[in-house]
């Protein structure tokens, strides 16, 4: 078709004629899209209706694995509760056993310990600045130390601080 046959095509065909052949194509249109989702609308009818009968049937198979699992595992359980009840009775042993170790090592090691340790004074330090260091009552440094008068002390005394 060449380019005056498109002009006279446009200049002679009436507007009737093109809403004519528009209406015919959104007829057209309008056929298939009804066959397709009439075709989309089975589709999805008989693949519910399968997959409703997939999950009777999954669900009766796994109702009777239940029932098969129910016995085997109620014997397993048992087992299982026996071997732990076991293994607990055990391990509750070793830890008394444990705590046991632990406390007559830490009694070895408090019966080791001396009462008290030495402190050197220097120039500066007070009885109660000393006694504050290590956490102690300046009196009972004191009474420790058999001191007459705790304000005077001197450079190069040997203290006995109380362990706490």
């Amino acid at each position: 078709m060449g380019f005056f046959d498109k002009v006279k095509d446009a200049l002679t065909t009436s507007d009737a004629e093109r809403a004519e052949k528009a209406q015919e194509a959104a007829d057209k249109a309008t056929q298939e899209y009804r066959e397709t989702a009439d075709q989309a609308k089975a589709e999805y009818r008989d693949e519910a209706k399968e997959a409703k009968e997939r999950e009777l049937e999954a669900r009766q198979k796994a109702a009777e694995a239940r029932e098969k699992a129910g016995l085997q595992a109620e014997e397993k359980v048992e087992a299982k509760a026996e071997k732990a009840e076991d293994k607990a009775a055990e391990a509750r042993e070793k830890a008394e056993k444990a705590a046991e170790e632990r406390e007559e090592k830490a009694a070895s090691r408090d019966a080791d310990k001396p009462d008290y340790r030495t402190y050197t004074v220097k120039s500066g330090d007070t009885l109660s600045g000393i006694a504050a260091q290590y956490g102690v009552d300046w009196r009972e440094m004191a009474r420790l130390n058999k001191l007459d008068n705790p304000d005077l002390i001197y450079p190069g005394q040997v203290f006995k601080v109380p362990n706490n």
